[in-house]
């Protein structure tokens, strides 16, 4: 049975105990909190310190830290949060539409710079790639930034540390990139390869966001924003790994390997751009509207404030 006074960050609102000077039965309220005179008669701790708040006036103040009781009755919903915590998180989604959008006009820069430099142009692939890598970096840990308003103490191990070390994996994948052009033989091999391990970290911390993402859409809440997240979820992960799966059969099955008939790498090379441009369609527009409903959040959670 869960403890009433643990903050859930599944459940929508509390629903907090109380008992009235005039020795009313108990009763419960959903959302707000109960009239002057009144009572809080459980154990109930403070979001912002951890002090139990059982016996005093939900309309008061918390002795421990001075912030009103009334922010540890309200429930968990975005328009109760910190409404600066909120405009990081929305900050975050910002630098990962920046990100994308490095990868748009990077790709075109490279592209040219390839043609006109040659061999030069890798390097300004590699610095479109470090460049976007960073974004992804910023914009993780501020989508991850911890809730002001539950500071207790948390747990070793939690999905937002896990987003910020697989995201910092992914970033030294893009710096070890930039070496990697000046380095021949075995060192630039190795280096590759732990790149490329990075790298792939990075698909980890993704998935994470979206985990993360999906919870505080459950606390907007928009039901059809958690249905778009969760299909997210699941595309990325699954786009790759069927990329990967298309590329190495189509390397397996190649004339090279002794097999007949023409090489079935072309049509790999047509239907992968393909799959990852629906893919990152979808992840831009559900990401756009994260950000426009985040927005909105703040509007309430500032007049809350107030």
């Amino acid at each position: 049975m869960t403890d009433p006074g643990v903050f859930n960050a599944g459940a929508p609102l509390y629903r907090i105990a109380i008992v009235t000077d005039s020795a009313a039965p108990l009763h419960e309220t959903p959302t707000a909190p109960p009239s002057l005179g009144d009572v809080l008669s459980i154990d109930l701790m403070c979001v912002h310190c951890g002090y139990n708040l059982r016996g005093l006036s939900p309309s008061g103040l918390c002795p421990e830290c001075g912030h009103a009781i009334a922010d540890s009755t309200r429930g968990d919903r975005l328009c109760f949060a910190d409404p600066k915590w909120l405009a990081r998180v929305r900050h975050g989604t910002s630098l990962k539409l920046s990100q994308v959008a490095i990868w748009f006009l990077g790709g075109v820069l490279a592209a040219v710079a390839t043609a006109v430099l040659s061999k030069q142009g890798a390097i300004v692939v590699v610095l479109v790639g470090f460049l976007a890598e960073l974004c992804a970096l910023l914009g993780s840990f501020s989508i991850t930034t911890q809730e002001p308003r539950i500071s207790l103490q948390e747990d070793p191990v939690t999905l937002r540390r896990a987003v910020r070390v697989m995201a910092s994996a992914a970033f030294l994948g893009a710096v070890l990139e930039l070496p990697g052009q000046y380095v021949g033989g075995f060192s630039a091999s190795l280096v590759a390869v732990v790149s490329v391990v990075l790298r792939f970290l990075g698909l980890g911390a993704i998935a994470g966001e979206w985990v993360y993402l999906r919870r505080l859409a459950r606390r907007l809440p928009d039901t059809k924003l958690v249905r778009s997240a969760t299909a997210v979820l699941w595309a990325v992960p699954i786009c790759t790994v069927a990329v990967v799966v298309m590329v190495l059969l189509a390397l397996w099955v190649s004339p090279a390997r002794g097999a007949p008939g023409p090489s079935p790498l072309p049509a790999v090379a047509c239907v992968i751009p393909v799959v990852l441009l629906i893919v990152l369609l979808a992840y831009v527009r559900v990401l756009s509207r994260f950000r426009k409903a985040l927005g909105k959040a703040i509007a309430e959670a500032s007049g809350c404030a107030s």
